[in-house]
């Protein structure tokens, strides 16, 4: 394995979602440490790049396995799937907690719709590839249910209904459990066998990346739009409580219960509008994964069995022999 592959993708993948971690937080984006690690991830980026295309003998990530349309699609799906499903989890309590004032444990278990819908259809799916032979209309329904379930998710308010809530996960987890496998079918039947193994490794490291990434960018928009909320926080609790809930509002759920009346009111108002808006980038990000997935190729999938030969001394050919 190239070490250098290696230190770079990880050095990309640690540096910028720290510097993002940071800005989030409060940390000014102009100041050293936040410029410095995003600059510093994406040198590092960059380098991973030229290192895989240029120098390494045995690349970490193959940049042969992005070279088609088709392959490419398949890896921005999965990077959008990954990006918008983690969103559930994370934010779904934070709305619950705030606008309902449910406890931790209630939070967790309205979860429970989104949890066992996505466990089933991800089964399913498996069941439906295998039966068809076919990943396409399986990757589109996903995509299709999964963007109209973040849609509906921008519909919630500060008056909390438990329906909507049930009823808009089953929709999101439906599209969310159809999408876990069909876009990794695709890139594995649109890749040499050689390449499998890498290609499969890159799959599974865009949506780790896609998850870590998008728990930040979230975090971002909904700080910001907690920070715009300002004055409206400010004439209806205080300066204190309003500085709190500005600054590091995700952190500060359980002092609504502190709260009552028109304050109480205007604290929730607050939190629902800021999820709107986080919402709304989630709605975005699986609309380009559903555009994405229309620009992937249908290849008829094998049930031949193929035994490989595996191990660096047999991939190791010569730069002239290979073109190079």
């Amino acid at each position: 394995m190239d070490w250098i592959g290696s230190a770079t993708i990880v050095g990309f993948a640690v540096m910028l979602p720290m510097g993002l971690t940071y800005g989030s937080e409060g940390v000014p984006w102009s100041s050293s440490r936040v410029v410095a690690l995003i600059v510093s991830g994406a040198a590092t980026l960059f380098l991973f790049l030229l290192n895989e295309a240029k120098f390494a003998r045995h690349p970490v990530m193959p940049l042969r396995i992005f070279a088609t349309r088709s392959n490419l699609a398949a890896l921005v799906v999965c990077f959008c799937h990954g990006f918008t499903y983690i969103s559930a989890a994370w934010f779904l309590p934070l709305y619950c907690q705030s606008v309902a004032l449910a406890s931790p444990l209630r939070a967790g278990t309205l979860l429970l719709p989104s949890a066992l819908s996505q466990a089933v259809l991800y089964l399913a799916s498996g069941v439906a590839i295998w039966k068809t032979g076919s990943y396409l209309w399986v990757t589109w329904i996903g995509m299709a249910c999964m963007t109209l379930g973040m849609g509906l998710f921008i519909d919630f308010s500060w008056h909390f209904s438990t329906a909507k809530v049930v009823t808009y996960q089953l929709v999101a987890g439906l599209g969310i459990g159809f999408v876990f496998e069909a876009p990794l079918v695709a890139l594995q039947a649109g890749v040499s066998h050689r390449d499998v193994a890498s290609a499969t490794a890159a799959f599974g490291f865009l949506r780790n990346l896609a998850t870590s990434m998008s728990i930040v960018l979230g975090g971002v928009v909904f700080q910001a739009a907690m920070e715009r909320q300002k004055q409206e926080l400010l004439a209806g609790l205080g300066s204190t409580d309003a500085a709190i809930f500005g600054r590091e509002a995700a952190a500060s759920i359980m002092l609504l219960h502190e709260l009552d009346g028109p304050a109480l009111q205007i604290a929730q108002q607050a939190f629902a509008q800021a999820l709107r808006e986080t919402w709304m980038l989630y709605t975005v990000s699986s609309a380009i994964g559903l555009a994405a997935s229309f620009f992937i190729d249908a290849k008829e999938l094998s049930t031949d069995r193929i035994e490989a030969a595996v191990g660096l001394e047999l991939q190791r050919v010569p730069r002239s022999a290979a073109g190079g």
